[in-house]
C-alpha cells in the first residue's frame, strides 16, 4: 500500500508503518508516525534510531508500505 493509506490503516492508535523492501537489509526498521516532536521516528528494534525521518522521493512513491 502507499504511505498514506498506511497511516491512515494504523490510525490512532501507538504502531509503526515499514516498507517491505527495508527487510532485505536485515533490520527492523520501522517508522512511528505522529504529531509530536518526534514528528516521524525511526526505530530499528526497540531503540529509537533517528527522530524526524526524511523520506526519500523513493519512499514516499513507494507502494510497499505494511503497518505493524
Amino acid at each position: 500500500m502507499d504511505i498514506r493509506t498506511a497511516i491512515l490503516k494504523l490510525g490512532d492508535k501507538k504502531g509503526w508503518i515499514y516498507r517491505k523492501d527495508w527487510e532485505q537489509y536485515g533490520g527492523s526498521q520501522r517508522i512511528q508516525p505522529s504529531n509530536s516532536t518526534f514528528l516521524c521516528a525511526m526505530y530499528d528494534g526497540d531503540a529509537i534510531v533517528g527522530v524526524r525521518w526524511e523520506p526519500s522521493k523513493e519512499d514516499l512513491t513507494a507502494t510497499d508500505w505494511e503497518v505493524e
